[in-house]
């Protein structure tokens, strides 16, 4: 059992959206830029201020008040 190596396998594949699909690709990209960018202007205010950082579990707390407010 010590000389067990791993072996690793990868898949590759290639997608071929249609324009709708593209959209809404790119829409997601946009939202995931968004809230991290959210995130991370978040961290540093609160870092400048308290000189605490905000946990993960803090901001997913956040997030069902933010939906309702950026809607």
């Amino acid at each position: 059992m010590e000389n067990e190596t791993k072996h690793y396998r990868a898949v590759k594949f290639r997608l071929y959206p249609n324009q709708e699909q593209v959209v809404l690709f790119a829409k997601n990209g946009g939202h995931c830029r968004w809230l991290y960018n959210w995130g991370l202007e978040l961290k540093e205010k609160t870092y400048k201020k308290t000189g605490k950082n905000v946990s993960k579990y803090e901001m997913m707390k956040m997030l069902p008040d933010l939906k309702k407010k950026v809607e």
